[in-house]
């Protein structure tokens, strides 16, 4: 018969209703449904009824494991609900900004399928819009774990930046006035965050960006550690529990080791060749920021992820620039977005071939035993 997908989706509620009473409820919950994969997906801001049965949420409680339940909570996620039979979506009405942004989104998904192998266009719509590691073939989740660079397979402050320096350097090859490039790539950053689905990595990307686009326009750009002190604080301050986050932890320390022995680093490795030096004092002083948390939580240190940074990284950081410009020639020049997206699952596939011969060389996993807050 037609095959069945199961689908997750995460509902703000609003109605419980019981046999006997409807009670108006706040919060969000994740509903898991059964459904056929032709069936269209509910988009951003539909409505949906479902008949189930509500639960409290559950994770692995092995001892030092990552606690996933209070990862969800933090987003405002406290319950699950799985359906028991078909639920009915309607579509929202009225066509706001972040219906249109979700729109765009499912109509690019499906133009990747259609050009690329399933695995490689998951990895794309990951890079892209940080649509999770569900869909991408779980080996070559294991091998860029084994690297210490999953991170790149999803959203996060590297893409972002990414976004914003392609901007900033058209703006000074088109030699624009400076105050022109920065609202360009503000603008481009904003796009892109509301494309990703402002997830909090992204959100604190964007703050930094933009702290980092006003100091330039002042022309402090210098200010590296006021930048990144002025994000957290903001972000702090706005959901004081992302203190406990991992994600938000390894984002600021790796963000930190960047400002603070980036130079330093590159000093060091002065005899080296320009892009050479500048590349590994990125990868060594941001891992050298994160290093006491992927110690702490994952007891482990990649050290693959020095050769991975250097030969993979730059691979996926040139995919999501082909991803990018095909999404932009998608609303227009659809052939030339295909032709685009070839060339993007090649890369990929290159980039999946070489780290996983990375992953293959022995050794290059550290293993520490687990360890106090205070060692």
């Amino acid at each position: 018969g037609e095959k069945d997908i199961s689908v997750r989706y995460t509902v703000v509620a609003h109605t419980v209703k019981t046999d006997s009473q409807s009670v108006p409820v706040s919060g969000k919950v994740f509903v898991t449904l059964r459904q056929p994969a032709a069936v269209a997906l509910g988009s951003y801001d539909d409505s949906i009824t479902v008949t189930g049965e509500v639960a409290g949420l559950h994770s692995f409680s092995n001892p030092g494991s990552v606690d996933a339940v209070a990862a969800w909570n933090r987003q405002g996620i406290t319950a699950r609900l799985y359906g028991q039979s078909a639920a009915t979506i309607t579509a929202h009405s009225e066509q706001g900004l972040f219906v249109a942004i979700g729109d765009l989104r499912k109509k690019l998904t499906l133009l990747f399928l259609e050009v690329m192998p399933p695995g490689d266009a998951a990895i794309l719509n990951g890079v892209l819009f940080g649509g999770g590691y569900r869909d991408i073939p779980s080996p070559v989740i294991r091998d860029f774990a084994a690297t210490g660079i999953i991170h790149i397979l999803s959203v996060s402050g590297s893409h972002i930046a990414l976004v914003t320096m392609i901007m900033i350097w058209l703006g000074e090859r088109l030699r624009l006035r400076t105050r022109v490039t920065v609202l360009v790539a503000a603008a481009a950053m904003l796009f892109y965050a509301l494309l990703a689905g402002l997830t909090p990595p992204v959100i604190r990307a964007v703050i930094m960006g933009l702290i980092a686009l006003v100091a330039l326009l002042s022309e402090r750009e210098r200010s590296g550690g006021e930048a990144l002190a002025v994000a957290v604080l903001i972000m702090a301050a706005w959901k004081p529990a992302l203190l406990f986050d991992i994600s938000f932890q390894l984002t600021v320390s790796g963000t930190a080791g960047l400002v603070f022995f980036y130079s330093k680093i590159a000093q060091r490795l002065c005899f080296l060749p320009r892009w050479l030096s500048s590349a590994l004092a990125v990868t060594i002083a941001a891992q050298a920021g994160m290093v006491p948390f992927l110690a702490y939580y994952f007891a482990n240190l990649p050290l693959g992820s020095l050769l991975s940074n250097l030969i993979v990284v730059p691979i996926i950081e040139g995919v999501i620039i082909l991803g990018l410009a095909a999404a932009l020639c998608s609303l227009a020049m659809v052939a030339v977005a295909k032709g685009i997206l070839v060339l993007a699952s090649l890369g990929i596939g290159l980039a999946v071939m070489l780290n996983q011969g990375v992953a293959a060389i022995p050794g290059l996993a550290l293993y520490i035993p687990p360890f106090t807050l205070l060692a």
